[in-house]
């Protein structure tokens, strides 16, 4: 893929989940999108608490949860990429740009599909109460298998392009060279995003059995909450057996 083509894939996922977030910048939209954020998040901490006691994959569900998935302040960061995107494609290697291409679309479509969540759980009240009860139907309601399917399959293959570089010690070694220059062109944020997902993905030695995993708990989950399942959260595949670090 040429480069030229990263711009506008950028910049219109971007735009959307900016205009998302501004959309929800009152004060009980916001709490309520952070409630739902921080519900989310702590359910994927339960889901991969056995991911994260293991020293092969502890980084990896870290990055996931915290970079992939996070309930932070969004703002600098979407600040950066707008005014940065174009030095960014130019300064960046080629291969690097692809898993954050898809790292920005995966925020757009959750940011999209976390706001018709919330709207669907709270409607105009200021309450922020959730239950798996209450988000199940939310879950349902709001989105089709396909477009759930969707977004699990794209956090995915951040993964696998992470992976896809890790294994270049050129590459890597560039981009973690590349702090000083990246904070002088405004995209330190970005920079430091794949410094840690590719110190991740190499601790692993092959990602392939850690990928697997998460597509599958999450696909399983999902069909047990458009099938309205109780206990949707407690079927994941089982744990990949250890293997040293």
């Amino acid at each position: 893929m040429e480069r030229v083509d990263y711009l506008g894939r950028m910049q219109e996922h971007l735009q959307e989940a900016v205009r998302l977030r501004s959309a929800a910048r009152s004060a009980t939209l916001a709490r309520q999108r952070d409630a739902l954020r921080r519900w989310q998040a702590a359910r994927l901490e339960q889901t991969y608490a056995d991911l994260r006691a293991q020293p092969r994959y502890a980084l990896a569900a870290e990055f996931f949860l915290a970079d992939i998935y996070g309930t932070g302040d969004l703002s600098r960061r979407d600040a950066q990429l707008t005014r940065a995107i174009p030095s960014m494609i130019k300064l960046l290697p080629a291969r690097a740009l692809e898993p954050l291409a898809l790292a920005i679309e995966v925020d757009a479509l959750s940011e999209r599909l976390d706001r018709s969540v919330a709207e669907r759980l709270f409607g105009r009240s200021a309450s922020t109460t959730i239950d798996d009860k209450l988000y199940a139907a939310a879950y349902r309601a709001t989105a089709s298998e396909a477009e759930r399917a969707r977004q699990i399959g794209l956090i995915v293959r951040v993964g696998e392009e992470l992976e896809r570089i890790a294994g270049s010690t050129l590459i890597s070694t560039t981009i973690s060279l590349m702090e000083g220059p990246a904070r002088q062109a405004g995209f330190d944020e970005l920079q430091s995003f794949l410094d840690r997902g590719l110190t991740a993905f190499r601790k692993m030695k092959g990602a392939r059995e850690f990928l697997d995993v998460v597509r599958s708990r999450e696909l399983s989950i999902s069909a047990h909450l458009f099938a309205g399942q109780d206990d949707p959260f407690d079927a994941a595949p089982a744990t990949p057996g250890p293997r040293k670090a």
